[in-house]
């Protein structure tokens, strides 16, 4: 299974820690933020991790490197040429979303047991510095590779994916998640929690069954606490919902699906909040 992690821009709010260092790789209790993603996505299954990425890119892949063995799992990245919003890296992603998972071998570790290691085609160093980029041209191009590549894998096809975003520290409940979004035959799972603030976020109004009636991004008036939490969980046929340009996931695509009723969310118990509310310079305000 994937995982596409949105690792954003400049991480502005952040600053001055993202001066040197991209927003995922600040530590956060002796980890890297997106370390702890990381490990959970392991844990739920997952065993190829997607960066859509526009800052950075092989600072991050060079110290994600060593994840890769840590983990198991396979590391790679799309990179934005122009910022494309929170759904258009999706899009930008689909052949590699579509692509079968590199594959993993045993190798002897340190202590004479068997390692999994990642083994897959690394690139040429220009390629790396590039962070093998994916660039709006060239999907648009080869738009139809990932609907062939589906096809050729017919019954074995993955039919879902998890998308992070990559600032939010929780409990990372993935593996049930994933149990709820079969149980549901849902298109779409959102995580959500609660906020006594919720003007500030997407707020997502749903049935005692967890089918999302409205998405409400940024509410003017008050309409409820439970907010999108930032990890989702969807099938490969919401890809073809999203255009190759710069698309927000919480107004264009997420609205449409709840219309569709074809949209769930999952509640969250425990904490959750973002890095930038926890480690920027606000100390918990919110810009």
């Amino acid at each position: 299974m994937k995982a596409l992690v949105l690792v954003g821009g400049y991480g502005t709010r952040l600053r001055p820690l993202t001066l040197s260092v991209p927003k995922p790789l600040i530590n956060f209790c002796n980890k890297s933020i997106v370390e702890y993603q990381i490990h959970s996505l392991k844990k739920a299954g997952v065993d190829h991790v997607i960066l859509a990425v526009a800052y950075q890119p092989s600072t991050l892949m060079d110290a994600l490197s060593a994840l890769e063995q840590k983990y198991s799992l396979a590391i790679t990245c799309s990179r934005e040429d122009e910022p494309l919003g929170t759904a258009g890296p999706i899009r930008l992603a689909k052949d590699l979303l579509l692509s079968p998972s590199p594959a993993l071998a045993s190798s002897p570790d340190g202590n004479g047991g068997g390692a999994a290691a990642v083994v897959r085609e690394r690139p040429a160093p220009r390629d790396r510095e590039s962070c093998q980029e994916v660039s709006a041209e060239s999907a648009a191009a080869h738009g139809d590779a990932g609907n062939d590549q589906a096809d050729a894998r017919g019954g074995d096809a993955e039919d879902c994916f998890f998308v992070c975003n990559s600032d939010v520290i929780c409990p990372f409940p993935f593996k049930e998640m994933l149990a709820f979004h079969k149980a549901k035959g849902a298109e779409g799972t959102i995580l959500v929690t609660e906020v006594e603030n919720p003007s500030i976020y997407g707020v997502v109004l749903h049935d005692e069954e967890g089918r999302v009636s409205d998405f409400i991004e940024k509410p003017q008036q008050f309409v409820g606490r439970c907010i999108n939490a930032g990890l989702y969980i969807l099938n490969t046929s919401v890809i073809d919902r999203i255009q190759l340009r710069p698309t927000s996931i919480e107004k264009e695509i997420f609205p449409q699906m709840a219309r569709e009723k074809k949209l769930f969310c999952f509640k969250l118990d425990g904490y959750w909040s973002v890095s930038f509310r926890i480690l920027g310079p606000t100390c918990g305000g919110y810009e």
